[in-house]
């Protein structure tokens, strides 16, 4: 995956561009994008909420995917499919999982 791309050091030499931010109130967006080695460019925004003392990011969006809709999906499909516990258990597994590596 990108995160794994990101920490498992394939970003070496890679460098990240802030394009703009925009502030509305307690919401902000800073839209970047990540220049690979190779000069592949990947755009990734932040969404950001400002809690009374600082900033707090809450989405990522990498290439326009929205990193919260996307584990939304994959939760609902895990609910649908069987069950809310499932979906705990599901998740506590990977906690252990990348605990154990």
């Amino acid at each position: 995956t990108y995160t794994n791309w990101m920490f498992m050091g394939s970003a070496k030499g890679a460098s990240i561009v802030v394009i703009n931010e925009n502030i509305d109130g307690e919401y902000a967006v800073v839209q970047s994008k990540i220049i690979t080695a190779t000069g592949k460019e990947i755009r990734v925004d932040y969404r950001l909420y400002f809690n009374g003392s600082k900033w707090m990011v809450y989405d990522i969006l990498i290439e326009g995917v929205s990193m919260v809709s996307n584990y939304r999906e994959q939760f609902n499909r895990v609910i649908h499919k069987s069950s809310f516990d499932d979906l705990l258990r599901v998740l506590r597994d990977k906690i252990q999982e990348s605990k154990s590596k």
